[in-house]
């Protein structure tokens, strides 16, 4: 029931992601069709996150044996109770984030009362903006979908050798032969009329080698065991029950991008034995599999999330390469808007002798020597945060603070680089052929509109805070920018 619901979901979100453009010419105010199509949207995502977690729950602790089954009204408040814990969670990572004041009341109706200002000032603007972005995006796709597109190239000429073998080795089976074995369970699924279907992994495994050319049992095996959510004899185990590289942030419901998500293994085991049951979902398959090849490609996961050596790698350098790429971007448009600019530059160059501690490099030097602006920029390509945990972390790593441990955040870092700098000013000059100069100013680029932009915690009274986007010429960047001050 819960997988035929998830089909359901998928194809009613789709059918309002498609007509954003058509309800815009059918409606006067853009705004009001944002707003709603966004407030369904969200709904369909609420419920789609419940589902996947009360599967993950009901496989560790429903037996095959039970005859009752539950009805459409047990069901819904399993759902909502599953996402109370979901928000519960959510919350409790707030308050270990200090985003909420560490205080929690009952009401006399069980209600849980929080301070929720921080809900109120930053996450509903931060999440408002991403709506409003997601709904123009699909707005402007609508006439895509009248193309008969079917992108059928092969992998190769695509993605990088180096990341389709690091793909194997964690998956046992290449990319192109994951997509194969996917297109047959498809065709299987339609042949028996059905979106969802039950099968041993012996039969599946025998099916897949009699239709898809080329596969070896074992590693056929191997992936499936890998893509499969297991049952084990307790849901919410401690890390001395859960199987070898698990953490119990890997089954925390509140966590995205977790080891024992429904989405990271689509295929749901149904018993413990030798030979389990699988129930199969094509669509489910797919959308993970366009999950995991993007966001492992993209080094959005941890490395942790990875057992081969290879993918651990991949990640690793996949998210050097980015940052570096990233630099390179904002260096070409600040030159583009008519800055003098260079990225990736070593403060022992920039100084030309070494200094008393390793403050890296500043990752765009930028100046205009028409108004005698020298400005240092950070840049970070970091990923949309959507839990509150995530939220809290990427807020935590620009409050420009020194932790109880002694560590420096990305910030504070970037502050020191800015104190070195104005300290030694005369020799940033000699670099960069300029006139004297008494002021450096500082500068965050992102890659994307994010919550650092709503967060009232960002020192932004000593630095200025901007995307990728809004970069500005020289003239209008100059009327925001704040002077470097050293403290």
């Amino acid at each position: 029931m819960l997988l035929l619901n998830l089909e359901s979901i998928r194809e009613n979100r789709q059918h309002w992601e498609r007509t954003v453009r058509a309800n815009i010419a059918l409606h006067y105010n853009i705004e009001d069709v944002f707003e709603v199509t966004t407030r369904q949207i969200g709904k369909f995502s609420a419920a789609s996150l419940g589902s996947r977690i009360l599967i993950e729950m009901a496989i560790c602790t429903c037996s095959l044996d039970e005859e009752e089954v539950p009805d459409e009204l047990e069901i819904s408040t399993l759902l909502g109770s599953v996402l109370l814990l979901f928000h519960l969670g959510a919350w409790s990572d707030a308050i270990r984030s200090n985003l909420f004041p560490p205080q929690v009341h009952i009401s006399a109706f069980g209600q849980v009362m929080l301070n929720y200002d921080f809900e109120k000032t930053v996450m509903t603007p931060y999440q408002t903006m991403f709506g409003w972005e997601q709904r123009t995006a699909e707005a402007k796709r609508y006439e895509k979908l009248y193309e008969n597109y079917n992108d059928a190239r092969p992998f190769d000429e695509i993605f990088p050798a180096s990341y389709l073998e690091a793909w194997n080795e964690e998956y046992h089976v290449s990319a192109s032969d994951m997509r194969r074995m996917f297109d047959a369970l498809e065709n299987l699924g339609i042949s028996q009329k059905e979106a969802v279907f039950a099968m041993n992994r012996s039969g599946l495994i025998a099916y897949l080698l009699g239709t898809v050319h080329g596969l070896k049992d074992i590693e056929v095996e191997k992936c499936l065991k890998k893509i499969s959510l297991t049952s084990r004899s307790k849901w919410d185990q401690s890390k001395k029950m859960l199987p070898v590289h698990i953490e119990p942030q890997d089954w925390y419901p509140w966590n995205f991008r977790r080891k024992l998500s429904l989405v990271s293994r689509p295929l749901v085991e149904l018993d413990s034995s030798e030979d389990p049951l699988l129930l199969v979902s094509p669509s489910a398959l797919r959308e993970s599999f366009g999950y995991l090849l993007s966001n492992s490609f993209d080094a959005v996961f941890e490395e942790r999330h990875f057992e081969s050596r290879l993918m651990k790698k991949w990640i690793g350098g996949r998210r050097n390469q980015l940052g570096n790429e990233f630099n390179q971007m904002v260096a070409r448009k600040m030159v583009d808007l008519g800055w003098e600019a260079e990225s990736d530059v070593l403060v022992t160059k920039l100084l030309n002798r070494k200094t008393d501690k390793d403050y890296g490099d500043i990752d765009v030097l930028a100046w205009y020597k028409e108004l005698g602006l020298v400005v240092a920029a950070e840049c970070k390509d970091l990923f949309f945060a959507k839990t509150h945990k995530e939220i809290g972390n990427q807020i935590n790593e620009f409050l420009g603070v020194i932790n109880e441990k002694g560590e420096r955040d990305r910030l504070r870092k970037h502050f020191d680089r800015l104190d070195v700098l104005m300290a030694n000013i005369s020799a940033i000059t000699r670099y960069i052929g300029l006139g004297k100069i008494d002021k450096i100013y500082g500068l965050i680029v992102f890659s994307q509109r994010n919550i650092i932009e709503y967060a009232p915690q960002i020192p932004k009274t000593r630095i200025h805070v901007c995307a990728l986007e809004t970069l500005t010429t020289p003239k209008e960047l100059a009327q925001k920018l704040i002077p470097w001050s050293l403290k």
